[in-house]
């Protein structure tokens, strides 16, 4: 009788762990109001570096010029529609990197998520403030 409770106790408690480990490439889109916490480039894609809540997001982004935009700054928030690099590939754990156009772009982790993303409303560092995202450049 105790073996039984003993494997009943430990099949709840894995269990229980399983549920509260929430997996990025379960929702490959993400909505929301993001704070800009950091920009960077890597030859001819600019990497964004998002947060909402605790994880960073690393967003990589071809630079493109436009004129007449709003330009994403440093310490403020956007409404940005995210949508994962990684969400169906194999071995994601084992990738060390995304190519995006001719670069590589490397996954970090620690803080940032282990994952790379694209803006489906934003074309190099202009945010589109419309819900229309037919203008935003195919990769």
């Amino acid at each position: 009788m105790r073996n039984l409770l003993f494997f009943i106790f430990l099949f709840l408690v894995c269990f229980q762990q399983g549920l509260s480990q929430a997996r990025v490439d379960s929702v490959p889109i993400l909505e929301g109001r993001y704070r800009i916490c950091g920009i960077d480039s890597i030859e001819s894609v600019y990497i964004i570096y998002a947060q909402k809540g605790n994880p960073i997001i690393k967003i990589a982004s071809p630079k493109v010029n436009m004129c007449n935009c709003e330009t994403v700054v440093i310490g403020r928030y956007y409404d940005l529609q995210l949508k994962s690099r990684l969400s169906n590939r194999a071995g994601k754990a084992h990738t060390a990197g995304v190519m995006v156009g001719n670069v590589l772009v490397r996954l970090e982790g620690d803080k940032v998520i282990w994952d790379l993303f694209r803006c489906l409303n934003m074309k190099g560092l202009c945010f589109l403030q419309t819900s229309d995202t037919s203008a935003v450049v195919k990769e």
